[in-house]
């Protein structure tokens, strides 16, 4: 049994999970998400340029790409929610990763705390 590598791998397993509760905080605390990207066209149909762009919110329902109209009164809160919908699918998967790494971490002080060596 190695001590020091049992307790330097509970410190390991404690502060991953201290980030984990921080990120599932996180993640509880998300209420207006807006899934898709914010496009910006400034071609009309005719070929014609506009003076300023038009922005469409573009996301995929049922297997096809979909353009939804955002109005300018509209534009900053449109971009707070896509942003807010990315940062959560990064939480979602740093959260994944810290599974992972957790149960990793588990293994191995299971493994440090063996006191039977059989060599």
């Amino acid at each position: 049994m190695d001590r020091d590598a049992a307790s330097r791998h509970r410190q390991r397993i404690g502060n991953l999970r201290q980030e984990r509760d921080a990120l599932e905080e996180a993640l509880l605390e998300a209420r207006e998400l807006l899934r898709g990207s914010l496009v910006a066209h400034t071609i009309l149909a005719g070929g014609y340029r506009r003076q300023h762009p038009a922005f469409y919110l573009a996301r995929r329902e049922s297997g096809r790409r979909r353009m939804v109209y955002i109005r300018k009164t509209e534009l900053d809160r449109a971009r707070r929610q896509v942003e807010a919908d990315r940062s959560y699918v990064e939480r979602l998967r740093r959260l994944r990763v810290l599974k992972v790494e957790i149960l990793k971490a588990f293994q191995a002080l299971r493994e440090s705390a063996d006191v039977l060596d059989c060599k």
